[in-house]
């Protein structure tokens, strides 16, 4: 076993193990090995010599009988496939698939299928079936040159994971060959009655394999892995629907499925049910397993010509939208996406407010509760994360091969550097380090980086680009995450009443902090740079600056102040002014190229600005409250309007208004919002610290409304001039911005309890207690998931090539 790991140690990622033994002793150390190092594992052994369990995990075993070593074809469900073609048609098609299926090292036994003009082979890995491509792609057979490809994640693929390859077909001839046969149904205005069709699918399932149902908008077709069998089918489905025909393949079963909107389950998933997903609307979960699934919708209308989703951009937008809701875990199964949650009353919640969480291009669908159950079993190996991340996300990865003392060191730069490039994880591993990113082009645009590092730490050629395994995908934890998948992973933790994650003590100093009485100071720091847009003739609107960097700050600010040379931020704390300005003064040029130039922020200083030079406000319409909801007690907040103000009557209070008292209150005002919108808590705090600049003695927040009083006159006009002249912008993810005017009105007479109200504070003023900083590290405090590269009419592409162009 300790050669087995020296030796591994030794070769690296991805050697190869070969075991002239069976033995089932062997398991647990090669397991680990597959699991961490990607290990290729060759058995050669005597017949009926080997281990069930080492077999599983074997990618080829072979049985050496009278010094002729044969390979032993795997057996089970086929999870991956390649496809076949230029094979010669003067050879059986049937002796063809059969040579195909044994010269393809690494597949299932039986598996071959025909599907059209391909031949399709199954593997249980995507290491054989990319070695099988490798191998037979170009390779010549009877004289042609075949070619072989990897079958993408696509309707086709998913049919193909039902044909169970050990059901033998019952074949008319003897030259009957396992062939995809579609029985198409036109699903138009008169009714079918699927729950029959589908009990005569189950009723033939001994006879021709498994079969599934797929479907697209009106159609609908039962697929078979025998000819003969949807032949002898037919007659039965026209007695229900006489138009039912034996149909060419669909198009397009072959394209990656983002660009397609066919639906794939299996007869036995649907006859649980009765009805098939695609003509059922969701509804609520059963008392014991809380999800909701989704699906990406082929029809969807990019917001521009070159926006194109991944998988994991897909997933990731999903957990994002539903965190604030409770949602715990996100997976990609297949077609569908699917969020989990702990209680029927955030899933309940959840699902209420789907449409108001822009969830586009995915739309919430019905899984049938085998699919649910399979989704469950795969969900439950995760633990720690919300991501489940499997080989479905198609990521890609940067291996770095790296000595063990230079590890932690060459983990921390990339963490600081690579998660503003869209890095998901950075997992290490004796010898190795792996860098995960949404796709290949992302993938690429950052090797330049990482072997930046690895030459600042004088190594070469130790670099490469890979797929990550099951396994090392499975062993992903939360300190492996990076960027904005730690972002949300950690914010979710918060938002858990029995968080694993430790709660950093800034959460506690933030709390304090904000139950202090507003003394008119805020704590601030300026953007410095020139943000006019770099590539195109016409400016950035400023408001899209300001998102540009609240995107990056992680950390909703309290308001903005911008022009083209500099962006000021306000906060609530110190902490949230702290985390902000270190995540945006880590940016590097290279990451935002679309501004002329960019340099970095100023100090965090606590004073009171000058209100008279600032008319115009940006504010963060932010009605998730997330930072405010893990400060706070969490049920609180939720019932709270977070479009209003908190502040409520206190009608038991008991003041005595003589003449001094009356004289201060003399001259009463109200503010309010010129469209009926309701104060954020954002604005109020801005009103204050004008009003607090402008020496006014007492004010109140009641009824969406500030009620102030002034012992003089002249006092409250010349705060009238200043507050009538305010303006905020309010600024969305999603949604279109717009501006909110403030009026100041005298009044004569205010209501008695806000007369009281006022009369208490002034009696009994508050004074803030001394902040005191202390320095920690910067945490994520909140999520502003703004598509910049949209607002900045950016590819991905693009941005990689200006990216390159721009130093660092």
């Amino acid at each position: 076993m300790d050669l087995m790991k020296k030796f591994v140690a030794f070769a690296g990622q991805d050697c190869t193990i070969i075991l002239l033994s069976g033995e089932a002793a062997y398991y647990d150390a090669l397991s680990n090995l597959k699991k961490l190092h990607n290990v290729s594992i060759h058995l050669i052994g005597l017949a009926n010599s080997f281990s069930p369990k080492l077999v599983q995990i074997a990618d080829n075993t072979f049985i050496l009988n009278n010094g002729v070593l044969k390979p032993i074809k795997s057996t089970g469900s086929p999870s991956y496939f390649i496809s076949v073609k230029n094979y010669p048609s003067s050879i059986s098609i049937k002796q063809v698939m059969g040579e195909l299926n044994g010269l393809a090292i690494g597949s299932i036994g039986n598996s071959a299928i025909l599907y059209d003009c391909l031949i399709c082979i199954g593997f249980p890995t995507l290491f054989n079936a990319e070695k099988a491509v490798e191998k037979l792609n170009g390779s010549e057979y009877h004289g042609n040159i075949l070619k072989v490809d990897l079958i993408p994640d696509s309707p086709l693929d998913e049919i193909l994971q039902y044909i169970d390859p050990s059901v033998t077909v019952q074949a008319k001839s003897n030259n009957e060959v396992k062939q995809l046969t579609f029985i198409e149904m036109k699903n138009s205005n008169e009714a079918v009655d699927i729950g029959k069709i589908i009990k005569f699918c189950i009723a033939c399932t001994s006879q021709s394999g498994s079969q599934c149902i797929l479907s697209k908008e009106s159609y609908l077709w039962i697929v078979f892995s025998c000819k003969s069998d949807a032949q002898n089918f037919l007659p039965k489905v026209k007695i229900m629907y006489p138009d039912a025909v034996i149909s060419e393949p669909p198009i397009g079963l072959t394209l990656d499925s983002l660009e397609n909107s066919y639906f794939v389950e299996s007869c036995e998933e649907i006859a649980t049910d009765e009805v098939p997903s695609c003509l059922i609307s969701l509804h609520g979960s059963d008392d014991t397993d809380w999800k909701i699934f989704f699906r990406y919708n082929a029809n969807f209308i990019a917001p521009l010509l070159y926006y194109k989703p991944t998988k994991w951009s897909l997933l990731y937008n999903l957990f994002e939208k539903l965190y604030d809701l409770g949602a715990k875990k996100v997976i990609c199964d297949g077609n569908l996406y699917c969020a989990h949650f702990d209680s029927a009353s955030d899933y309940q919640d959840a699902f209420e407010k789907l449409r108001s969480r822009y969830l586009e291009p995915l739309e919430s669908v019905y899984a049938a509760e085998t699919r649910k159950k399979r989704v469950t079993m795969k969900m439950n190996r995760y633990s720690g994360i919300p991501w489940c991340f499997n080989e479905k996300l198609n990521l890609s990865c940067l291996v770095v091969k790296i000595e063990s003392q230079l590890h932690d060191f060459f983990m921390e730069i990339s963490k600081s550097t690579l998660g503003n490039r869209e890095c998901i994880f950075i997992k290490s591993i004796p010898g190795e380090i792996w860098i995960a990113f949404p796709d290949e082009l992302i993938c690429k645009d950052s090797e330049k980086t990482v072997k930046g590092f690895s030459a600042s730490l004088k190594l070469e050629n130790n670099v490469s680009m890979a797929k990550p395994s099951k396994e090392l995908l499975e062993s992903i934890n939360f300190r492996d995450l990076a960027g904005d998948a730690y972002d949300l992973a950690f914010l979710s933790s918060q938002l858990g009443s029995l968080s694993t994650i430790t709660r950093p003590h800034i959460i506690e100093r933030i709390r304090m902090q904000r139950m202090q009485e507003f003394n008119g100071s805020v704590f601030h720091f300026t953007v410095h740079g020139k943000f006019s847009n770099r590539w195109f003739l016409h400016a950035l609107p400023l408001e899209i600056i300001i998102k540009i960097f609240v995107k990056f700050s992680k950390v909703i600010p309290l308001a903005a102040t911008a022009s083209y040379d500099k962006v000021h931020f306000m906060y609530n704390s110190w902490h949230e002014a702290h985390a902000a300005s270190h995540f945006i003064d880590n940016l590097r040029h290279a990451e935002v190229p679309y501004f002329k130039e960019f340099d970095g922020t100023g100090p965090v200083e606590e004073q009171q600005l000058d209100c008279l030079i600032i008319s115009e406000y940006y504010i963060i319409n932010d009605k998730r409250k997330v930072l405010d909801k893990i400060v706070q007690n969490k049920s609180m907040v939720d019932k709270l309007d977070s479009n209003s103000s908190t502040v409520h009557s206190t009608t038991d209070i008991e003041v005595k208004l003589d003449e001094e008292m009356k004289m201060k209150l003399q001259y009463l005002f109200v503010i309010k919002t010129h469209s009926g919108f309701k104060f954020t808590s954002e604005m109020i705090t801005i009103v204050k610290m004008n009003l607090i600049q402008m020496d006014c003695p007492v004010y109140i927040e009641f009824v969406d409304k500030i009620w102030v009083a002034f012992d003089d006159l002249e006092k409250g006009k010349k705060a009238k001039a200043r507050i009538d002249h305010i303006k905020f912008k309010m600024l969305h993810e999603y949604e279109d911005d717009f501006y909110v005017g403030v009026l100041m009105e005298s009044i004569q007479k205010s209501p008695s309890n806000v007369t009281k109200m006022l009369a208490n504070k002034l009696m009994n003023p508050v004074t803030s207690a001394k902040n005191i900083y202390l320095n920690s590290d910067a945490y994520p405090l909140g999520h502003f998931n703004y598509s910049y590269r949209k607002a900045v009419e950016m590819s991905t592409s693009r941005y990689c090539r200006l990216n390159g162009s721009v130093p660092s």
